[in-house]
Parts: C-alpha cells; sequence; structure tokens
C-alpha cells in the first residue's frame, strides 16, 4: 500500500475495474455472502478489540474504489488500481471510541477486510487479483 491507501493488482483480462466493483459490491449484497464477512469482520474487529457493528463496517465497503490503472503485466491481464482511502476515510469516526491511533487501526481493520473481501472474489466469483507494484 503506498501513503495515500492505495494497492495495486492485475487481474485477468475479462474483467474491467468497473465490472470488479460491481462484482465486489453484488458479494456482500448476497445473503449468504454477506453473513460470512459478517462473522469474518466481527473477528477482525474482535482483534483490534474494537466494539463496532460489523453491518456498520460491511456498508462501508462500497467506499473502496477500483480502477484500471493502463495496460497489465501481460496481455491476458489488466493493471487495477484499489484504493482503501475513502473507506479508512470512513472508518476512522467509527473506531475512534474505542483507540488512540483511529487512523492506524482503521487501516489495519480496512486491510484485512479488503483481504477477505478479495478471497470471496476469488472463491465465489473466480476473480483473481495478483498484487504488483505500483506504477
Amino acid at each position: 500500500m503506498n501513503a495515500t491507501g492505495d494497492l495495486f493488482y492485475e487481474s485477468q483480462a475479462q474483467y474491467s475495474s468497473q465490472a470488479i466493483a460491481d462484482t465486489l459490491k453484488d458479494l456482500i449484497t448476497q445473503p449468504d455472502t454477506r453473513a460470512e464477512i459478517k462473522v469474518q469482520v466481527q473477528n477482525v474487529l474482535d482483534g483490534q478489540k474494537v466494539k463496532v457493528d460489523p453491518e456498520a463496517v460491511i456498508r462501508s465497503v462500497s467506499r473502496i474504489e477500483v480502477k484500471d490503472q493502463g495496460a497489465g503485466f501481460d496481455s491476458e491481464s489488466v493493471r487495477l488500481l484499489v484504493s482503501l482511502a475513502p473507506f479508512i476515510k470512513e472508518l476512522v469516526p467509527l473506531v475512534q471510541p474505542f483507540c488512540n491511533d483511529a487512523s492506524a487501526v482503521a487501516k489495519k481493520i480496512a486491510l484485512d477486510l479488503w483481504e477477505i473481501i478479495k478471497g470471496k472474489l476469488s472463491d465465489k466469483k473466480k476473480i483473481r487479483l495478483r498484487s504488483r507494484a505500483s506504477v
């Protein structure tokens, strides 16, 4: 992650950034997947000793931004920029009452939750994101 909260990935060329963003939002609205994510989010929050409703955190996921960043590493992939900054910004006030360094805790929660969601994209939708260095 760079200083602005951006992560760089590549994905299969058939998935545009908009398709991935739409799939991400669709995943968290499906009842079975949402229930699984809710349990995992609760575990993340418990690990950080933050007493926030996991539903509030899941609703904030829509703030994750996925954008195209030009050509991918090879002809079958597309380079993506995933920005967690808006998501982290929304998490800070939620965790503020529970910790001294809310931004660091919000960043940790955002990264953990992103790993959960990235796993769901792979497991349920077969969209695999490969990490890449920044452009």
